[in-house]
């Protein structure tokens, strides 16, 4: 199932910057979540662990924050697009996320 989150730059990413995905996890019952910015694939946050607050209706699991780093040239200046895609399976697969932030961080090795 993929959520759609379109967001606007103001400007383009300097060469080497890096986009840095935090997401905060509320409830996991999915094994991976694919991220996609701007439909190139940006890579998959992967060693998710099942804890059963989806299926059982509960308001908060084991809260996880996962990050994904990523190249800053899939984003561009004006409109963008951040898909994130929970795979197919049963109908309580999925995701409840608490928080989900999307930064730009300096070249590794560059000035802070």
């Amino acid at each position: 199932t993929p959520w759609t989150v379109n967001f606007l730059r103001t400007k383009a990413p300097a060469d080497g910057e890096r986009g840095v995905l935090l997401l905060a996890l509320a409830g996991v019952s999915a094994r991976s979540i694919g991220v996609q910015v701007n439909g190139k694939d940006a890579g998959t946050v992967t060693g998710l662990t099942y804890n059963a607050t989806i299926n059982r209706d509960g308001v908060e699991g084991s809260w996880v924050e996962k990050d994904l780093t990523f190249d800053g040239a899939l984003m561009h200046e004006g409109e963008n697009t951040l898909t994130l895609t929970v795979p197919a399976g049963g109908i309580m697969n999925g995701i409840a996320y608490d928080v989900v932030r999307l930064e730009l961080a300096p070249a590794q090795g560059g000035a802070k």
